[in-house]
């Protein structure tokens, strides 16, 4: 996943944009903790810390990252686009995030 909640203030980050000590992270969609992976092969993602059952970011490939970033970074420069949020809710709850208690261990 591209983006994570960081645990201090609960704000959207982007894996881009963040650093090892600004960490804890968490998934936006189950709660559970992530950690930022930055390095030189692949682009910078958050992955689940441990194995979780949430299926955010799941099966998404190298490519399809780079073109989640290459729209966000298109529609940010257009003039007549607002409010432009990566990988925003759908606004319906997950079976993951709906729970009041996060298991966060694979089940």
């Amino acid at each position: 996943m591209l983006t994570a909640l960081r645990t201090s203030n609960n704000e959207k980050v982007l894996a881009r944009s963040s650093a090892k000590p600004d960490a804890p992270f968490m998934c936006p969609a189950c709660r559970c903790e992530v950690v930022l992976h930055k390095g030189l092969i692949r682009i910078p993602h958050f992955a689940h810390k441990a194995r979780v059952a949430c299926r955010l970011g799941a099966g998404e490939t190298e490519d399809h990252l780079l073109t989640k970033l290459s729209l966000f970074d298109a529609l940010r420069k257009e003039a007549n686009v607002q409010d432009v949020e990566f990988e925003k809710s759908s606004g319906h709850p997950s079976p993951m995030s709906s729970r009041s208690s996060p298991a966060c261990l694979w089940r």
